[in-house]
C-alpha cells in the first residue's frame, strides 16, 4: 500500500478520497493518510509542509477545482523529490491502452477516453465525460461533469468545461478558456476568454 493524502477537503477533496476507496476495493493501492489544509479539520493532518518537508516518499493528490491553485501547488509540491503525483482512475472509467497521460490526473466514474489522446499534468476529467481518439489535453484543466470532447480536439491550459458542454470535432482551444455549461463550441477559441451558448459565443475577454 502507498501512502496517499488528499490536498483540499472541499467537496473534491471528498469526491477524490471516495475515488481512491473505489480503487482499494478492487486492487488495494492506497493508504489513506488525509487531508491537507491550511485549515485545521476533520481528517485533516497538516498543511502545505507536511508535503514540501516530507523525507519520505508520498503521493499527493491535488483535489481542487480551482485551476489555477493547482499549478502552484503542484509546481510547489514537486521540488521536493519525495514528492509523486499518481493518475487516479476510477475503476468505471474506460481508459484506452493508447491513451498516454503525464502525473496527476483524476479521471472520474463513468469517464471514456478512447484512441490515441493524449492528456498533461493534473487535469481533473470529471464523472461521465468523454474524449474522443486523437484529442490532446494540456495540463491543469477542468473538464466538468457530462462535457464532450470530440475527436482530434486540441486544448491547451487551464481551460474549464461546463458540465454538459460539447465541443465539436477538430476544434483548437486557447490557453484560459472557459466553457459555460451547456455549450456548444463549434469554432476555435484564441484563450483568456469566456464562451457560451448554442452554438457559443464569446461574452467576454480578459
Amino acid at each position: 500500500m502507498r501512502n496517499l493524502v488528499i490536498v483540499g477537503t472541499g467537496g473534491a477533496g471528498k469526491e477524490t478520497k471516495w475515488l481512491a476507496e473505489r480503487i482499494n476495493t478492487v486492487t488495494p493501492t492506497w493508504n489513506i493518510l488525509g487531508f491537507i489544509d491550511v485549515e485545521p479539520g476533520e481528517g485533516v493532518i497538516g498543511d502545505d509542509s507536511y508535503i514540501t518537508d516530507t523525507t519520505e516518499d508520498l503521493d499527493v493528490v491535488i483535489a481542487m477545482g480551482s485551476m489555477e491553485k493547482r499549478k502552484f501547488l503542484y509546481e510547489l509540491y514537486k521540488k521536493n523529490p519525495k514528492v509523486h503525483f499518481p493518475n487516479l482512475i476510477d475503476p468505471t472509467a474506460i481508459v484506452s491502452d493508447e491513451v498516454t497521460m503525464g502525473e496527476g490526473n483524476v479521471i472520474c466514474a463513468g469517464a471514456i477516453l478512447t484512441i490515441d489522446v493524449k492528456i498533461g499534468n493534473q487535469n481533473l476529467i470529471n464523472f461521465n465525460c468523454t474524449i474522443a481518439h486523437d484529442s490532446v489535453l494540456g495540463d491543469y484543466n477542468t473538464l466538468n461533469p457530462n462535457a464532450n470532447i470530440s475527436g482530434s480536439c486540441t486544448l491547451g491550459n487551464l481551460i474549464e468545461v461546463g458540465t454538459g458542454s460539447q465541443i465539436v470535432q477538430g476544434k483548437k482551444i486557447g490557453d484560459e478558456t472557459h466553457i459555460w455549461a451547456g455549450s456548444c463550441v463549434i469554432k476555435n477559441t484564441k484563450g483568456r476568454c469566456e464562451v457560451v451558448g448554442v452554438p457559443a459565443k464569446t461574452v467576454l475577454k480578459f
